[in-house]
C-alpha cells in the first residue's frame, strides 16, 4: 500500500510541476504575404499564408476570385516550414480588387478552417472573412462517443481480468470475452472516423496512403487494428492457459490495453503550444485513470 501511495504521490507531483501550456483548437492564420487588405502596386507571384499548427497539403485548398468578374481559380499549393506555411502560385494579375478563400485540413483531427484574405492591386481591397474553424460531422461526433464508451469498457475489463487471474480465479472467459468485444467496437470505430472525417474533406482530395501515415486519425486506425487482434489473440488463449502462462498472457492483454490508451492520447490537440509527450503522456494518464 505504501508502494502505490508513494507513486501516486510522484505522479502528482510530477503532474502540477509540468508548466502549464497554451492551448490552440485548430489551424489558425497567423499572417499572410499579401497581407489582409494591403493595396500593390504590381501582381505578386505567390501567396504565403502561414497558420498556427501543420496543415494537411493534400487535402487543404486556396482559391482565387476576382471580385466582378465570378471567375475563381483554384490555385496550385505547396507546403514548407513543417506544415506551417501554405504556398499558393498565382497567375499575372491585374488590375483589380480580390479574395483568397482557403480552406486548410488539420492532420490532427481532419477538422477544417476556412477564412479569406484580400488585396487590391491599384484598388482598395474588399472585405475578408476571418478564420472560422469547421468540426466534424453529427456521424463523428457519435462514433467518437461509442469508440470513447468502448475504450473505457475494454481497457476496464482487461484490468479485471487481471485482478481475477492474480486472485486464481479462473471463471475469467466472459471478461476476457468482453474485452476483445469492446476492441473490436473501438478499432471499427477509428475506421469509421477515419472515413467519416476524410468524407468532410472530399474523397476526392484524400490521398488514403498520406492520409493513413500523416493525421491522427489515420494512423489511431492503423494502429488500433493491429492492437486490437491482438487483444483478441490474448484473450482468445488465456482461455487456454493456465498457471504461470495464464499470467502471462494476462500481463500481454494488459500492455496491449496500455497500448490503445497510448494511442487514443496520440489523437487531437496534445501538447499545442508546449510538448507534446507531455500532452501525450498527460492524456493517456487520463484516460487511463477514466
Amino acid at each position: 500500500m505504501r508502494r502505490w501511495c508513494g507513486a501516486l504521490v510522484g505522479a502528482l507531483a510530477v503532474f502540477f510541476m509540468t508548466p502549464a501550456s497554451p492551448v490552440a483548437a485548430h489551424a489558425a492564420l497567423q499572417g499572410s504575404n499579401p497581407v489582409d487588405g494591403s493595396v500593390l502596386v504590381e501582381s505578386p507571384v505567390v501567396a504565403e499564408l502561414r497558420f498556427s499548427e501543420e496543415v494537411l497539403g493534400e487535402a487543404s485548398s486556396v482559391k482565387l476570385l476576382r471580385l466582378g468578374s465570378g471567375l475563381t481559380d483554384e490555385l496550385e499549393l505547396s507546403v514548407v516550414h513543417g506544415g506551417l506555411t501554405v504556398l499558393a502560385d498565382l497567375p499575372t494579375l491585374e488590375r483589380g480588387a480580390y479574395l483568397l478563400q482557403y480552406v486548410v485540413v488539420d492532420p490532427a483531427d481532419l477538422h477544417k478552417t476556412v477564412g479569406s484574405i484580400s488585396f487590391g492591386i491599384g484598388v482598395a481591397a474588399p472585405p475578408s472573412i476571418s478564420g472560422e474553424q469547421v468540426d466534424g460531422s453529427w456521424l463523428s461526433t457519435a462514433l467518437r462517443a461509442v469508440t470513447d464508451a468502448a475504450l473505457l469498457l475494454a481497457v476496464g475489463a482487461v484490468v479485471i481480468v487481471n485482478l481475477l487471474v492474480r486472485s486464481g480465479r479462473r471463471d475469467v472467459d466472459r471478461v476476457a470475452r468482453l474485452a476483445a468485444i469492446s476492441g473490436c467496437v473501438v478499432a471499427v470505430g477509428w475506421v469509421g472516423l477515419l472515413v467519416a472525417d476524410a468524407a468532410t474533406v472530399g474523397f476526392q482530395r484524400v490521398q488514403w496512403g498520406s492520409l493513413i501515415l500523416s493525421s491522427g486519425p489515420g494512423r489511431r486506425a492503423l494502429v488500433g487494428v493491429q492492437l486490437v487482434v491482438g487483444v483478441g489473440w490474448a484473450a482468445m488463449m488465456l482461455r487456454k492457459a493456465s498457471g504461470d502462462a495464464r499470467r502471462f498472457v494476462a500481463h500481454i492483454l494488459l500492455l496491449l490495453a496500455a497500448a490503445l490508451v497510448v494511442t487514443a492520447a496520440f489523437g487531437g490537440h496534445a501538447g499545442i503550444g508546449g510538448s507534446f509527450i507531455v500532452g501525450v503522456a498527460v492524456r493517456a494518464i487520463h484516460l487511463a485513470s477514466l
